[in-house]
């Protein structure tokens, strides 16, 4: 009997597939299904790797693989694709998990600890003992083995319903114990949890068509929980070896002990550089519902607009926690297929919206519909906690596809522009939304602004690609709605568009042809990717790849003049977000990077993708258990991710002006060998020295008791303070910061360091500190800032955020 452990798993994983009668030979005579029996793999540590040992005279594994192929007839076990694509003088690769796991078919959930060491002592990697020195040849080969291992769970074939567990731990198998199950995580998950909810959602989506975003209509269910804290050590949770600072709570930025390298920057704040609303920050709810799945997993749940809890206590709170006036922005793919039922019986339930691989965003473009009751629903809400509406407008209704698909074409796939299946044509009916806005009006609501369609214009549309001219005629209907209906300009909803990727020539063109009309140009932002890409979690912590976003502004800035510029949505990683890193504490690195780019480039608010909804939202219904009945489930509460409390310090420390922020050349080698090069950031640099130390900054007019009122928290603010944005993308280095501002230099100051226990842990610290809601509640987290006197250093911790309020300063 042979354990899916170690060997045992590897020869699991080569005769997975006959086993399941997916293949020909003996095995297929009495497939599982003729046994009405589904096969399913759990592959413990089968991953080998090749990579070529450290020592010449050692034999690596791929040299046992081809020598044991010279000895045993290993044919049976190569598999049928593998043998099929895989030249005959590397065929013994076929039985080489890095090789053989594309060519799976069957289901299988895989551990494989990202720092094997059964694969490190044959390739003469271990012992490894960073703090008694280190063999640079040995940390290479640590390190590669583990970005090889991670790579190689991506070239699963996405017809297989697979879940990968790769922790960065330093072991050889995880399964031998039980306990293992509870303790060790990757990515933020439990394997416990990870294995749960592979298997109950490969019952779930198993040989049914797969609903998702972009390109990946066709996948089946999977999911990758891998580690991507960097180095040649394990820092994996629950590894309980070589334990690293990342994993104490509270101190992923925090490691302040003897031996530290920490580098030195010298900062210059100098004058305004863009005007910005006050708080900067926005937040978006989405129509999406539970049915919208991407990439195998339907993060969405009940968080549509149509359907969430609008009575939950923590939901009031948490919105009136981002302080008076906060955007709240209602819209998203699905707006362009609401119907508003303004008069109709509010009593007859709408229709739901329906999956379909025949439309571009997955749903038909029958659509939903919005209720006048639902609609007060919402508003009420936000005159509760005193928040400012944005609504988009259908700016779809009345147009049809100009020659829609033939039956059965998936409109989900790689080919984003295939004409039938986003070539709307037609003008805008614009009756049912007059209807809607005539009763607004009445009944003296008041809309910050009104949008109009979502991603439907030009060539970088998404659902349609209306050209300038299309979309101008009916933004220009909409305006003379808005202006007949609301004839006192000061009580009158901004107008706001494109809503779309910024792409200047069409811009040009609508701005030329709506003649003044657009109040505010708002752009779309995923800067990060497809949330299904493995790289999403390695741009958040790449800042010279964030840095590209420097380019972009300037150039919208250049399109837009004197036009009010807003990233109109922003959610880091499309499709939902990346699953275990857009709701934990990594994703704040690319979140407040470029909300202080387009602060300082020249954008006025930083509307978040999502409130609540998808991977990547602020707050998250608190979990759900699948295996009790939905009468038990609690899913009546609201939790923070931890990129909600980086949110509450832009809307009640920043002000309304962008400061120019740069990094003076005035820097000192932390260990003697490496020199530090920072210029002023708006060159799209900051201070770096290769890999060794990253960081950035932003700083800003700091926002004043008097500007808004009443406080959610009571901050001791005035006319003149500066607010500074610092973020330290070294995972081992500190950097003690000096400002050359001579006032600043001599004032108090009051720091709040953001630190977590691990980079895809949602759990999140204040100066140490947790932030956790109680009693629906959100923690008071400018209580937890720490005074500093103008003697304290300033340091930046690795892995860390950090807000710097300075006080009593006078322009």
């Amino acid at each position: 009997r042979a354990l899916p452990r170690s060997a045992g798993a590897r020869g699991a994983m080569a005769h997975l597939d006959a086993v399941a009668g997916k293949e020909g030979g003996e095995a297929a005579r009495h497939p599982a299904s003729a046994l009405n029996l589904t096969v399913l793999g759990f592959l413990d540590s089968p991953l080998w790797i090749d990579i070529d040992p450290l020592s010449e005279t050692s034999v690596g594994l791929r040299e046992r693989i081809r020598r044991l192929s010279n000895l045993v007839n290993l044919t049976q076990a190569y598999g049928q694709r593998c043998r099929a694509e895989t030249p005959p003088e590397q065929m013994h690769l076929c039985a080489f998990g890095e090789h053989r796991l594309r060519y799976l078919e069957s289901p299988f959930f895989l551990i494989q600890n990202q720092l094997d060491s059964y694969q490190l002592m044959v390739n003469g990697a271990r012992p490894y003992d960073p703090a008694n020195g280190t063999d640079p040849a040995v940390e290479g080969l640590r390190v590669e083995l583990r970005l090889r291992t991670r790579s190689a769970a991506g070239t699963v074939d996405r017809q297989t319903p697979s879940g990968i567990f790769s922790p960065a731990c330093e072991r050889h198998c995880v399964s031998f114990s039980s306990e293992n199950f509870w303790k060790v995580s990757a990515n933020g998950t439990r394997l416990v949890e990870a294995l749960r909810q592979w298997f109950l959602e490969v019952g779930v989506y198993h040989d049914e068509p797969r609903r998702g975003h972009e390109d990946v209509a066709n996948e089946a269910p999977h999911h990758l929980w891998a580690d991507t804290c960097p180095g040649a050590v394990e820092c994996g949770g629950g590894c309980n070896r070589h334990s690293n600072d990342h994993h104490k709570k509270g101190q992923t930025g925090q490691k302040a002990a003897g031996g530290q390298k920490v580098g030195k920057a010298m900062v210059r704040i100098g004058g305004v550089v863009n005007r910005i609303r006050p708080g900067f920050a926005c937040v978006n709810m989405d129509w999406w519902p539970k049915t919208k799945c991407d990439y195998g997993v339907c993060p969405w749940g009940e968080s549509s607009v149509l359907t969430l809890d609008l009575d939950m206590p923590s939901l009031r709170t948490t919105l009136k926690a981002l302080g008076p006036k906060v955007k709240l922005r209602v819209g998203g793919s699905l707006s362009d297929l609401i119907t508003y039922k303004v008069y109709q019986d509010d009593d007859v339930p709408c229709k739901d919206f329906v999956p379909t691989h025949s439309t571009r965003i997955g749903f038909s473009h029958e659509g939903s519909c919005l209720t006048w009751k639902r609609w007060l629903e919402l508003y009420s809400l936000c005159e509760q906690v005193d928040c400012e509406m944005i609504f988009m407008v259908n700016a779809l209704k009345g147009r049809r596809l100009a020659n829609p698909c033939p039956e059965g074409t998936d409109c989900r796939v790689a080919d984003k522009h295939r004409p039938c299946c986003s070539s709307f044509a037609g003008e805008w009916n614009s009756t049912n939304a007059r209807m809607f806005l005539t009763k607004v009006a009445a009944s003296g609501q008041k809309l910050f602004g009104l949008e109009y369609g979502n991603e439907i214009l030009d060539n970088k549309g998404i659902q349609a690609h209306l050209p300038p001219a299309l979309y101008a005629r009916g933004f220009l209907e909409l305006a003379n709605i808005v202006e007949e209906l609301w004839p006192d300009r000061s009580l009158r909803p901004k107008l706001m568009g494109p809503n779309n990727a910024f792409q200047a020539e069409a811009e040009t063109d609508l701005l030329r042809r709506v003649n003044g009309k657009i109040d505010i140009l708002t752009h779309h932002m995923y800067t990060l990717g497809a949330g299904s890409s493995s790289k999403a979690s390695t741009f958040m912590l790449t800042p010279t790849k964030l840095d590209r976003l420097w380019d972009k502004t300037r150039a919208a800035k250049a399109i837009a003049g004197d036009v009010e510029m807003w990233v109109g949505e922003a959610g880091g990683a499309y499709n939902s977000g990346s699953q275990g890193n857009s709701d934990a504490f990594i994703d704040g690195f690319w979140y407040n990077h470029d909300m202080g780019i387009t602060a300082a480039g020249g954008y006025s608010t930083f509307c978040r993708q999502t409130f609540i909804g998808g991977n990547y939202g602020l707050v998250r219904l608190e979990h759900q258990d699948p295996t009790k009945e939905p009468s038990e489930r609690n899913t009546s509460k609201l939790v923070p991710n931890p990129d909600f409390y980086s949110t509450v310090l832009w809307t009640h420390l920043v002000g309304d002006r962008a400061l120019e922020l740069g990094f003076d050349k005035s820097f000192m080698n932390f260990d003697g060998s490496h020199s530090f090069n920072a210029l002023n950031h708006t060159k799209n640099e900051g201070i770096s020295s290769g890999s060794e130390i990253t960081l950035r900054g932003f700083a800003f007019c700091t926002r004043t008791v008097d500007s808004y009122n009443p406080r959610p928290f009571e901050i001791n603010t005035s006319e003149g303070d500066v607010t500074l944005l610092l973020l330290n993308y070294d995972s081992s280095t500190s950097v003690d910061v000096a400002i050359s501002n001579p006032l600043m230099r001599l004032t108090t100051r009051i720091e709040y360091h953001l630190t977590s226990d691990s980079m895809q842990s949602k759990d999140i610290f204040v100066n140490g500190h947790p932030l956790e809601m109680e009693d629906n509640n959100v923690p008071n987290l400018f209580e937890k800032g720490v005074p500093k006197s103008s003697s304290d250093p300033l340091r930046v911790n690795p892995y860390s955020v950090l807000f710097v309020h300075y006080i009593g300063l006078k322009h």
